[in-house]
């Protein structure tokens, strides 16, 4: 029995057709007939039986359903975690900045990313640029000033972000 063979009858038993069953999962009629005869023969009783243009439900075959629609619920529910952590629609950010950018070039880019993403959680850690990258293992993106430090995680990647100049005012 594999996932696959599940959720297909699980939307066999809902179109009670085979055929139409294999249209609305994009498959040909003979790729769901197979799948349903390899469910069987695992299950080891019949699961349905022919009747008319369609499939009648045995008795083992409507308690196969109920778990198979339950495995697709699931899926389903799985498949809207990925959406939303794709979209950042949820989830958790964990910046770490030095002292300058985290006083003076983060405070806008935050406040702009919690009004356009206002269900993830955004945590900012600051320190000097030693301790952002002590802490690296545990951020997800990190904002230090000056040179970059030797002995990063091989993992890391450096990026320049923004061109710094001092100048002296009298």
């Amino acid at each position: 029995m594999t996932p696959d063979q599940l959720l297909t009858f699980a939307s066999v038993a809902d179109a009670g057709n085979i055929s139409r069953a294999a249209q609305l999962l994009n498959l040909s009629q003979p790729a769901v007939s197979g799948q349903l005869r390899m469910l069987q023969e695992w299950f080891g009783e019949p699961l349905y039986r022919r009747s008319g243009h369609g499939i009648a439900l045995t008795e083992a075959g409507e308690r196969l359903a109920e778990q198979a629609r339950q495995l697709r619920q699931v899926y389903r529910q799985a498949q809207a975690v990925r959406e939303s952590w794709r979209g950042l629609e949820t989830g958790d950010l964990r910046l770490g900045a030095s002292t300058t950018p985290a006083s003076y070039l983060l405070p806008s880019l935050v406040a702009d990313f919690r009004h356009a993403f206002p269900s993830v959680s955004l945590h900012l850690s600051d320190g000097n640029t030693r301790e952002i990258v002590e802490r690296l293992p545990a951020l997800d993106l990190a904002f230090i000033e000056g040179d970059v430090p030797a002995g990063l995680p091989a993992d890391t990647a450096v990026h320049a972000w923004r061109q710094d100049e001092v100048v002296a005012v009298v």
